[in-house]
């Protein structure tokens, strides 16, 4: 949660904090948080729970159900492998697909799928269409 966030819901809540919350909350979430891991009390062990969650926090993350859904689609040949990687996060050489033919239509509907790849609202859209659960 980042600081704002924290300072607009202890705002909302009508909660009094201290001072030094209160300098705290003036500092951006990642200055913040380096600044709380930095600090002589840190253990070793908060320090690298701080570092995994923010990378955590900078990596794309999609349900599973939806990335399973995908994966049925591209082995059906429905869906372009790009779409499974790019919600996978991998590199298309590592998705197992069958090959396209050599026809010019499909190769430019791989290409066209390529280029317009969904927003994580749009596979939650999709999702929500199919009657599945984002989570």
């Amino acid at each position: 949660m980042s600081t704002i966030a924290v300072k607009n819901r202890l705002a909302k809540l009508k909660i009094r904090y201290s001072t030094e919350v209160a300098v705290a909350l003036k500092r951006s979430t990642p200055v913040a948080v380096r600044a709380d891991a930095g600090a002589e009390q840190g253990t070793f062990e908060r320090r690298r729970a701080i570092i995994l969650r923010q990378q955590e926090s900078s990596t794309r993350a999609m349900p599973p159900i939806l990335a399973e859904a995908l994966q049925r689609r591209v082995e059906d040949g429905d869906v372009s492998p790009e779409r499974l990687a790019w919600v996978l996060d991998v590199s298309v050489d590592e998705i197992d697909f069958p090959e396209p033919d050599d026809s010019a239509a499909l190769t430019q509907a791989y290409e066209q799928a390529f280029e317009h790849r969904p927003s994580r609202a749009d596979l939650e859209g999709w999702l929500a269409a199919n009657g599945k659960s984002a989570r």
